[in-house]
Formats: structure tokens, C-alpha cells, sequence
């Protein structure tokens, strides 16, 4: 009965020291939370757990002003990934990311000795480690 209990039982993910490294994973998509979960936040951790490289750690919705109805426009969204191998985990993620239906422009953001990167899909391919441009947007006058 333990034998069964253990095959069975749902692994823990390993602590968050064990896990240094970040990546988000950008999805220019619009849809909710739990279409989100279920099309890329579950799969992702059961590749990430069951390779022992870490796991899904939480995710997001980018949205933006509400309509008239009130009703607030998703933009973008986006899953939270926990790894120990950060370039084992972009491996991963690159390999299984356009099997599960992600867009044009999915990006995974991570950082290399403090330096935001970022790689890129344009629909056939990734384009690995680019630097990632960020735009000033203060007033200062």
C-alpha cells in the first residue's frame, strides 16, 4: 500500500533556494488565468518536475484599461518558471513552448549576472540570448 501511496502522491516542487534562477515566459495572448493554466501553466510543470529542472511558480494577466462595460481588456500573459539549470530550462521550455499553441513573440525573459535577457519566438524559430532594450518613458522636464 505505501509503494501504491508513493507512485501516486503528488511530488513537491523543491524550495525556492534550491531554485535561483527566474524566467518568465511572455505570451502576447489574450486569454484568462485559467485558460492560461491549462493550456501552458500545468503541461510546463509536468515537463519541468518530471526532468527534476524546477517548476511553475505562479503566472499573471496583462490587462489594460475597461471598456465601456467595465470590463478590463487582457493584453498579454504570462507564466512564472523556478529552475536550478537556467539554460536546461530554456532548452525545455524552447522545445515544448510551440507544441502547446504559443504565439508569435513569446518571449522568455531571464536574467545572466544581473543583465536582463531575453529569447525570442517569431513562429518557426528562436532567436536565443538577446539583450533586452528597455525605453525611458520619464518626462524630464
Amino acid at each position: 500500500m505505501d509503494m501504491l501511496r508513493r507512485m501516486f502522491e503528488k511530488k513537491r516542487p523543491p524550495a525556492p533556494k534550491d531554485l535561483p534562477h527566474f524566467i518568465y515566459i511572455m505570451l502576447p495572448e489574450a486569454i484568462g488565468p485559467t485558460e492560461r493554466c491549462d493550456q501552458y501553466g500545468d503541461p510546463i510543470d509536468a515537463e519541468l518536475q518530471l526532468t527534476g529542472l524546477g517548476c511553475v511558480s505562479g503566472g499573471g494577466t496583462a490587462t489594460g484599461p475597461e471598456d465601456a462595460d467595465g470590463i478590463e481588456k487582457i493584453y498579454g500573459c504570462g507564466v512564472d518558471v523556478d529552475t536550478h539549470d537556467l539554460n536546461g530550462a530554456r532548452t525545455l521550455l524552447r522545445q515544448h513552448l510551440p507544441s502547446l499553441g504559443c504565439p508569435i513573440g513569446t518571449e522568455l525573459q531571464f536574467q545572466v549576472d544581473g543583465v536582463h535577457r531575453h529569447d525570442l519566438f517569431d513562429g518557426n524559430h528562436w532567436a536565443l540570448d538577446l539583450p533586452v532594450t528597455v525605453v525611458d518613458q520619464r518626462d524630464d522636464d
